[in-house]
């Protein structure tokens, strides 16, 4: 992708019409390819500052039903709309303390936020498209996770209910649509770490020998994507499929590491690092479901 000056490219996804998006976190725009097509690639966004149609530090973004991105914005702590024309819709701030830096949309359009920064709230929210708070939920489990970061992932929604997935914690959870926890399953074959946080002196910070879990999810035609690392590093290496209910079903393993990927029909695109020429490459899988 660099013949195209694509280098720090981000957060890929993909639409039920094909069209693909992610984000230039050295440019600070998103890139729409229509139909999946980058020699027709398009700009969106007039980079970093705190106007409308700006961006601080996205951490996520989805395309909901119609074709619209949502993107969660760590730094200016707004979720923003966009239209796949380029054109920018809206923004809110879902909470004070809130720090969105994950999301998900529903078919209703309802949308799941998490918040990077723990919240009296909970760290989970769910909004309408309005920007209208319906609930928030999960409060972290141990008071001393301030930040999700050290325990969450990504999010998707299957229907209208929640999949979230752990980055150091290996789990994958399905929420109903109240905030109630249907169920936590343990990610096939994580090589789990206890000591996720150091304690040094009056300090907490996290273990550098931390081994990262699930990095990103995709829902598609009712079976579940995690992307795996089960590394240091956050390169993605394995994809796991899994029922609805949670059961494993079958891995994908990927040619070179990826940063994230998305599901359309029986494809799976990624954002591919090779280690030889140092370059970032649009990759192809192709997977059966069966």
């Amino acid at each position: 992708m660099a013949e195209y000056g694509l280098y720090e490219v981000y957060f890929l996804e993909v639409d039920k019409e094909r069209n693909l998006v992610f984000y230039d976190t050295g440019k600070y725009q998103l890139i729409y390819l229509p139909k999946g097509q980058i020699d027709d690639l398009r700009t969106i966004g007039n980079g970093k500052g705190r106007g409308p149609a700006e961006f601080g530090n996205p951490f996520d973004l989805k395309f909901d039903k119609k074709g619209d991105i949502w993107l969660a914005d760590v730094e200016r702590m707004e979720v923003q709309q966009w239209g796949p024309k380029g054109d920018f819709i809206q923004s809110f701030q879902i909470d004070k303390y809130a720090r969105p830096s994950k999301l998900a949309v529903t078919d209703l359009g309802n949308i799941y936020i998490l918040s990077e920064q723990y919240t009296p709230e909970g760290i989970i929210y769910k909004y309408t498209s309005k920007g209208e708070k319906i609930i928030s939920f999960q409060k972290p489990e141990v008071r001393d996770y301030r930040s999700v970061l050290y325990f969450e992932g990504d999010m998707q929604v299957l229907g209208e209910e929640l999949i979230i997935s752990g980055r150091v914690k290996p789990y994958l959870r399905r929420y109903t649509t109240n905030g109630q926890l249907k169920y936590s399953t343990g990610i096939v074959g994580f090589k789990n770490i206890d000591n996720i946080l150091i304690h040094e002196k009056r300090w907490r910070s996290r273990n550098k020998e931390l081994i990262r879990a699930t990095i990103d999810i995709e829902v598609y035609d009712n079976i579940i994507y995690t992307g795996i690392s089960n590394r240091i590093d956050r390169w993605i290496r394995i994809i796991d499929l899994y029922k609805p209910n949670g059961e494993y079903k079958s891995s994908i393993h990927l040619k070179n590491p990826a940063r994230n990927f998305s599901v359309y029909g029986n494809k799976v695109f990624t954002l591919e690092y090779n280690y030889d020429n140092d370059e970032i490459y649009l990759g192809e899988y192709e997977v059966s479901r069966k």
